[in-house]
């Protein structure tokens, strides 16, 4: 999805297009990670706007409640935000720089909530999985 359509669903349900929604659309969209909100101020304040904390949890919360967002805790105790409409990504982190990138495991982990289905008559509606350890830049 585009920022121009993202930005249009707002609209179109009554809120306003405001500068910090965009930038922070277009920000998520251009870094392709989850942020954290220490890193979105960090951005806006190198565009020499400052947002108060409570502004941007503001909009981030707004974005989650409408759909467009998702939290996530990479056990690290910092909760980070990525686009809710990717196709369902798992991430690798590393422990030393903590770069995250998405992977995407479907095949084996569809099986795996067939098989909880069948065996333990649990029907699974979401997951998450993460994997940590060092990327090549640090091992």
């Amino acid at each position: 999805m585009q920022i121009d359509e993202i930005m249009q669903l707002i609209r179109e349900k009554g809120f306003k297009s405001t500068v910090y929604r965009k930038m922070l659309l277009e920000l998520l969209i251009r870094e392709h990670r989850p942020l954290s909100v220490g890193e979105m101020l960090e951005f806006f304040s190198q565009k020499k706007m400052e947002p108060n904390k409570t502004t941007l949890y503001r909009e981030v919360y707004f974005l989650i409640d409408q759909g467009i967002l998702k939290e996530l805790d990479l056990g690290d105790d910092r909760k980070r935000y990525e686009l809710s409409h990717l196709d369902h990504h798992h991430h690798l982190i590393c422990e030393k720089c903590n770069l995250i990138e998405d992977v995407v495991i479907d095949e084996d982990l569809k099986t795996i909530e067939k098989n909880i289905l069948v065996k333990n008559s649990f029907k699974v509606t979401d997951h998450t999985l993460e994997f940590f350890g060092l990327c090549k830049k640090c091992r």
